[in-house]
């Protein structure tokens, strides 16, 4: 019966109870102890693993909700940022300066190409 409390304990150990209390029963316990004792000891038992596993639970689901919360806000800011006006200014802009360096390239060509004609270069 040694063997058998001891598995208990590190079940409930392992499970993340500490500081667990098992009362070894040993035969003779047995037979001091009707079958009353030993259900309430077995439901104790058993609404403390219930409160640990309720516990986990709601702790499981807030962290659930916390991921959800921030990839929603991710994908908020990654739509707004792409699509707000001042994004939409900036990408106007960026493509009028990309124009305007293709003109002046291809003034600056120009040029070189007349000096070239003209023997200066």
């Amino acid at each position: 019966m040694c063997c058998k409390s001891y598995s208990i304990v590190s079940e409930l150990t392992s499970a993340g109870f500490k500081n667990v209390k098992v009362k070894v029963l040993h035969e003779y316990d047995l037979k001091c102890y009707g079958t009353p004792e030993i259900e309430k000891i077995k439901k104790e038992a058993d609404a403390l693993m219930l409160n640990k596993i309720s516990k986990y639970e709601k702790e499981i689901k807030e962290l659930k909700d916390r991921v959800n919360a921030a990839e929603t806000e991710t994908a908020l800011i990654k739509a707004t940022g792409m699509n707000s006006p001042e994004m939409i200014a900036v990408k106007k802009e960026v493509c009028e300066l990309r124009q305007d360096n293709r003109r002046l390239s291809k003034q600056v060509e120009d040029s070189v190409d007349r000096m070239r004609k003209a023997g200066v270069i």
